[in-house]
């Protein structure tokens, strides 16, 4: 709908979705902080799951099998996330790092 009105072409999607690709693997490779590679990462998977949406819409219209795709792959990165951060604090733990007990501000 919004591609009639400002003649959005699927070219301009796909520039923008390698510009994307580009920032997040630059962000997983150059980072050395364990959250910043985990927040690349979630960028890289929303902009595949964004193209699901987009391919199927210029394909048949209006079609709910990429938002269908992109829901499921939305789901699965939540989980990831959770177990992920999970084991960092786990790991946090473990190694006394992080003092959870004790929660006195500094």
């Amino acid at each position: 709908m919004i591609n009639h009105f400002y003649n959005i072409t699927i070219n301009n999607y796909i520039i923008l979705f390698f510009i994307l690709l580009f920032i997040s693997f630059l962000g997983v490779f150059i980072n050395t902080n364990i959250i910043n590679k985990l927040v690349s990462s979630i960028i890289f998977i929303n902009v595949l799951s964004a193209n699901f949406i987009i391919f199927a819409n210029y394909i048949d219209g209006i079609n709910l099998d990429g938002m269908v795709f992109a829901i499921v792959i939305s789901f699965m990165l939540i989980m990831n996330i959770i177990l992920f951060l999970s084991i960092i604090l786990w790991i946090f733990k473990i190694e006394n790092i992080v003092d959870i007990e004790n929660e006195e501000k500094y």
